[in-house]
């Protein structure tokens, strides 16, 4: 089966930026003593400058008790019992209190805005995708338009379609009162139109681009609770109708006639309140439905799009442009895509959505449109006599780097933000950042992938050489030494907490009773040279990877 994964996934698939969080957690370890290193990377398709850093177990415990009797929110150790049932254990008691350490926030905001002078991470100008000429957000619509450029510097005459110069983008970018100011996702007159718009003259005939002066781009998946209306039908249907192809016309056609009898309705609503200039219906028209369900939403864009085509001021009739609307139906049948071609009309001076051509292929894939735009290429001499195919591989990849290099994100390298951070099973980081951040126990800062990958190897040159002298080991050093810091204020804020806890919690006491059972050094907190670390802890992590990357450009959500 193909993959249908594509919404969205610019963002685990880029390599762009990486999301880098500084942290300081309290360490729960299943062995006494650990040691900082440098941990398997985490998330979807770890890669270039991912790594994960902070401490691991090592096969070490102190008779006369094994470290994880000690280290349990059981009620079982002597060191853990309480005289009351119901109330807190002596462990359960420290883990509140480190909860309640005012120290890490403060420390992790400040390694922050160290580790943010040190890298000094600038990126160059003249990157994103606007700067490469894209107007487009969607990583798909990229990714075709890089595609279509692709074919345009075979031939330009081959690939330059023949509706190129049919429509001025200048037109399509005018804010016309009452009208939506979004155009279509991709005209055949920008760059890479043209091969795109040969591409479905290919595939579809020349029947499907006749007029057409663009082309709307989905990668919603077919079914019945499909979110497109156009793809909003199931295998049942399908096989109620005879064919993926008769379904498919059925459909389209069945909700064509749904909306221009609701746009009908809502016109002879304003006809009985008087006489309306036709020139103003289309708006009043659109204005009339809502943004609440999906069919008013699909009725808003129809009538937008077919006025915007209606009042095109050059030498071609009105009547005769249309555009394309892509549907992506491998959900229902592998490698299947369905084209509609719409133009508008009018009844009574209300507008009329007109399919003129309904068509369904096979393309390959998940039936998107990178995958029509290579199929077409396949039958092309030009394009399979070049290295095409491979360069569309190589496409896949950089449309996901340009899609996540906004200008925010752009604008927000080097610096940090609040996130927080909860150690999982595995001994890693769950990481919330931006706005979802609550706690702000933790700094997550935005850099170039480069420069992540550049970390990396400084990281590795300090494990196998702490001597060494980089940017990376003076920031290391601190990092350990606020970790001691605050674990020594850990141990000496949870004393005398919780009922018989003080001394007798502490590992290492002079009382015999208790000798060995503790699970905090005395003395102040320190890593010993090899970097190995001993009980109870605040620990350093430092992790680089995708997710995060997301809330740079103003979002709340982390992917």
């Amino acid at each position: 089966m193909a993959n249908y994964v594509l919404a969205g996934r610019q963002f685990f698939q880029q390599n762009t930026f990486r999301s880098i969080t500084i942290g300081l957690q309290p360490y729960l370890p299943i062995t006494q003593k650990y040691k900082m290193g440098l941990l398997p990377a985490t998330g979807p398709v770890p890669g270039y400058g991912y790594f994960n850093m902070g401490p691991s177990p090592t096969a070490s415990s102190t008779p006369p008790k094994a470290w994880p009797e000690r280290i349990n929110e059981g009620n079982t150790g002597a060191y853990q019992r309480t005289p009351k049932t119901g109330t807190p254990n002596n462990f359960t008691d420290a883990l509140t209190q480190a909860d309640s350490l005012g120290g890490a926030p403060a420390a992790a905001q400040n390694l922050g805005f160290l580790f943010s002078r040190i890298l000094d991470g600038k990126m160059a100008g003249g990157f994103g995708r606007r700067a490469a000429g894209f107007r487009q957000t969607d990583v798909n619509e990229i990714e075709a338009l890089m595609l279509g450029e692709e074919l345009e510097k075979l031939d330009p005459n081959t690939f330059k379609g023949e509706n190129s110069e049919l429509v001025n983008d200048v037109l399509f970018e005018r804010n016309t009162k009452g009208l939506s100011s979004e155009t279509f996702d991709i005209m055949f007159n920008e760059r890479g139109g043209g091969g795109i718009e040969t591409s479905i003259s290919s595939v579809f005939g020349k029947e499907m681009t006749k007029g057409s002066v663009g082309v709307e781009v989905s990668v919603a998946k077919a079914g019945t609770r499909g979110v497109k209306l156009f793809s909003r039908f199931g295998k049942n249907d399908v096989k109620k109708a005879g064919g993926l192809d008769k379904a498919f016309e059925r459909n389209v056609t069945k909700i064509v006639k749904d909306i221009n009898k609701s746009i009908l309705d809502a016109g002879k609503a304003f006809d009985k309140q008087g006489k309306y200039a036709d020139s103003i219906k289309p708006i009043m028209a659109r204005e009339s439905f809502g943004t609440s369900t999906l069919h008013d939403k699909f009725t808003r864009e129809l009538i937008d799009r077919v006025t915007k085509l209606a009042k095109v001021g050059s030498g071609q009739a009105a009547n005769e442009l249309a555009y394309n609307y892509q549907v992506p139906l491998g959900s229902l049948a592998d490698g299947m895509m369905g084209m509609v071609r719409l133009a508008g009309t009018t009844k009574n001076g209300w507008p009329q959505i007109l399919a003129t051509n309904i068509k369904v292929k096979q393309v390959g894939g998940g039936g998107n449109m990178a995958d029509m735009i290579k199929t077409a290429a396949q039958e092309n001499e030009l394009a399979m006599g070049s290295d095409f195919m491979a360069k569309a591989d190589l496409i896949h990849q950089a449309s996901a780097n340009l899609a996540i290099a906004t200008d925010n994100r752009i604008d927000s390298v080097g610096t940090m933000i609040s996130s927080d951070l909860t150690q999982n099973a595995i001994g890693g980081l769950d990481i919330a950042v931006g706005e979802r951040s609550k706690r702000g126990d933790g700094v997550t800062g935005l850099l170039p992938a480069d420069i992540a990958a550049d970390l990396l190897r400084q990281i590795k040159e300090f494990y196998s050489n702490p001597g060494f002298t980089t940017d990376f080991a003076m920031f290391y050093k601190k990092l350990l030494h606020d970790s001691g810091d605050l674990s020594t204020k850990w141990r000496e804020a949870a004393q005398g907490k919780g009922r018989g806890m003080s001394e007798k919690f502490i590992y290492g006491d002079n009382d015999p009773q208790f000798k060995g059972y503790g699970v905090w050094s005395g003395g102040q907190y320190s890593w010993q040279d090899n970097l190995i670390g001993q009980n109870l802890s605040i620990s350093p992590f430092l992790t680089s990877r995708r997710a995060g990357v997301y809330a740079f450009d103003g979002k709340q959500a982390t992917i």
